[in-house]
């Protein structure tokens, strides 16, 4: 017996709960909830089919609004299937790195996407590689925004909500990497490290909690780093502190919005191929490998991959919790 409740994210707001019981495929249980489906005027039913996973999307037709009610069910398991399909996630950072891995890796389940970055070229050049398939060119909007400013997140909030009009999954991604040592490192350094990796997570998370609380559902991901649990010779004061706090923080907020349904979690990645690693020297890089069980620094995909598995719905039941990935070069 499988069981999946789906919800509608923006006004005039709908719920629907279904139950099916269906240990084997049974063609006649698939007609009879279409059936019964097609009795709710409002409502489109599309995608059923006679295996043994059922995938059921429903759309709300409503004054225009884009469709926000989907929902999928795997008799096996009582998983989703495609439980990103139609949700709106934002991505902080979005435009390269990790965060445009992310990006894509959301985009190919199916979610409308929301790309934050300051870099406008690099946002254009992402926005043009997603959009050059038409069928998913109304999903995506991509966004100048300084995650440091309040006004400029609540301004992006308010055009999310215009368009798509709701907001389901939010991946804090942003972040800055310097690494002068203590004896260097300047205080106008710190608090520009600290604004950017640390308050901004604060800032994206309060700007969308009032959707999310009045969804009664969200997710949200912070990217923190390894730095963040142990000593690191090759990251500044300001960036250890700031991804230690994003943990602690992530913690707190955790234990704060359980009760309305929003799971809160974080990923500690350890050296990662990117850009932004450009400023290490390759002795530096190939000293980290030599720390690496796994005997490789981390791909952009690897931490993709665990932000995909923490806002679906496998996930669930997992909240305030920091998910290494790092080759198993920090365990605990």
């Amino acid at each position: 017996m499988a069981e999946r409740c789906v919800s509608g994210g923006s006004a005039p707001r709908l719920q629907i709960c279904f139950r099916i019981s269906c240990p084997v495929a049974v063609p006649g249980t698939v007609s009879t909830l279409l059936f019964a489906f097609r009795l709710v005027p409002q409502l489109e039913c599309a995608g059923f089919d006679s295996g043994l996973s059922i995938p059921a999307r429903f759309h709300y037709r409503g004054q225009g609004l884009s469709p926000s009610c989907y929902g999928s069910i795997d008799n096996r398991t009582g998983a989703g299937v495609m439980d990103l399909l139609n949700k709106v996630c934002i991505v902080t950072g979005g435009a390269k790195g990790i965060g445009r891995n992310i990006v894509e890796a959301f985009c190919k389940e199916g979610a409308r996407l929301c790309i934050w970055d300051l870099d406008l070229k690099a946002l254009n050049a992402l926005a043009q590689t997603l959009t050059d398939n038409n069928s998913i060119k109304d999903k995506i909007i991509t966004q100048k925004v300084d995650v440091t400013q309040p006004h400029e997140i609540r301004k992006a909030i308010i055009t999310i909500l215009q368009t798509f009009g709701t907001i389901h999954v939010l991946v804090n991604n942003v972040g800055l990497y310097t690494i002068d040592d203590i004896t260097k490192e300047e205080e106008n350094s710190w608090n520009k490290i600290i604004d950017t990796n640390l308050k901004s997570v604060f800032l994206c998370v309060k700007a969308t909690l009032p959707t999310m609380i009045e969804n009664r559902y969200g997710k949200i991901v912070n990217i923190s780093s390894i730095s963040g649990k142990k000593e690191s010779i090759f990251a500044s004061p300001s960036y250890c502190a700031s991804k230690a706090g994003i943990i602690g923080l992530t913690r707190c907020i955790a234990a704060q919005l359980a009760k309305y349904n929003i799971n809160v979690n974080c990923i500690a990645p350890a050296i990662t191929d990117t850009d932004i690693i450009s400023i290490l020297d390759n002795s530096q890089i190939a000293n980290a490998v030599k720390s690496i069980p796994l005997g490789r620094i981390g791909k952009p995909e690897d931490i993709s991959n665990a932000a995909l598995f923490l806002v679906k719905d496998n996930s669930n039941f997992i909240t305030g919790e920091t998910l290494n990935v790092n080759g198993g070069s920090f365990m605990e």
